[in-house]
């Protein structure tokens, strides 16, 4: 695959989008809870409205967030000050080569399940799940809170889950 160079107009866009969000249209609809980015309500009237009228909802990734602020940003990205939270299962390896493949599987399920349910309390952007990992974003457009150390209190809480 070839590198190529994020034109700077996009980049422009993802460091206003990173650190201020972008207040969408239907951001003066009332309810909650609303995607953390762009400000649209997900519930009630206003979310009803969305879906049917305009295809807006949660993603299917990370429920915090718009299907329409995940998948309609360019290719590309900026640097700006964030923290990752990378949670995984201690161990995995051995308990993958000690666990009958079925169970093992239901124990990645269930962390993800259990994982997922503390992040999205969290209000944290969930940004993959790969093998038995998962990984949240922080990033200064998830608002007035937003703090690098935020990541620390879902990431412990995560410890005594699963």
């Amino acid at each position: 695959m070839e590198a190529h160079e994020v034109k700077p107009e996009i980049e422009e866009l993802w460091r206003h989008v990173l650190m201020h969000g972008h207040p969408g249209r239907w951001a003066f609809l009332p309810s909650e809870p609303r995607c953390i980015v762009c400000r649209q309500p997900f519930k009630g009237l206003g979310g009803q409205f969305l879906r049917v009228f305009t295809g807006y909802g949660p993603s299917r990734m990370s429920p915090n967030v718009c299907n329409i602020c995940e998948d309609a940003m360019p290719v590309g990205g900026a640097e700006v000050d964030t923290a990752v939270l990378f949670a995984d299962i201690r161990g995995s390896t051995a308990l993958g080569e000690q666990l009958p493949p079925a169970e093992f599987a239901k124990l990645v399920n269930r962390f993800y399940h259990e994982t997922s349910k503390v992040l999205v309390a969290a209000q944290s952007w969930i940004d993959k799940l790969v093998g038995n990992e998962i990984m949240a974003r922080y990033v200064p457009a998830m608002g007035p809170d937003y703090r690098p150390r935020r990541a620390h209190r879902p990431g412990a809480a995560t410890d005594h889950r699963v």
